[in-house]
């Protein structure tokens, strides 16, 4: 059973996937893409954060091909400290096509949460990075069910 709620426009839209097991919140205006259970991205303006079943993480997650920056960072998700693992990519200009983001935590149960900028040719890391923080609240909102 998966289930969407939404109480009131202020609060934040709860996702409910009972076949993995967990929830997570994202904004309203936040576009949620669930058509395998395995594999769920929610998009929000210039970022996005996708949730992936350990079993199918490498059908869904990104790869990051090109002259990058590893980078890491510390992230509480389900009361657990995490280090998210990624890179910075930065091309020869500052659209998000070519400088952009990706991390990735892996759970304790295996699953992994991916998040960072969307690869778009219209927008910039600029523009990411004023909603990162966003972003991070998204990740930091699963819980395990």
């Amino acid at each position: 059973d998966n289930t969407t709620s939404d109480t009131e426009a202020s609060k934040p839209t709860t996702y409910k996937n009972s076949t993995v097991g967990y929830e997570i919140d994202y904004p309203t205006d936040a576009t949620l893409k669930d058509s395998d259970t395995s594999c769920v991205t929610i998009e929000y303006k210039t970022g996005y954060v996708t949730i992936a079943h350990k079993n199918k993480s490498t059908d869904c997650l990104r790869v990051v091909t090109g002259t990058k920056t590893t980078t890491t960072e510390k992230v509480t998700v389900d009361g657990k400290e995490y280090t998210a693992t990624g890179s910075i990519k930065k091309g020869s200009d500052d659209k998000l096509s070519n400088h952009n983001e990706t991390l990735v935590i892996t759970l304790s149960n295996g699953n992994k949460i991916e998040y960072g900028s969307l690869l778009s040719s219209s927008s910039t890391f600029e523009q990411y990075s004023d909603i990162r923080e966003d972003i991070l609240e998204i990740v930091t909102s699963y819980t395990n069910i």
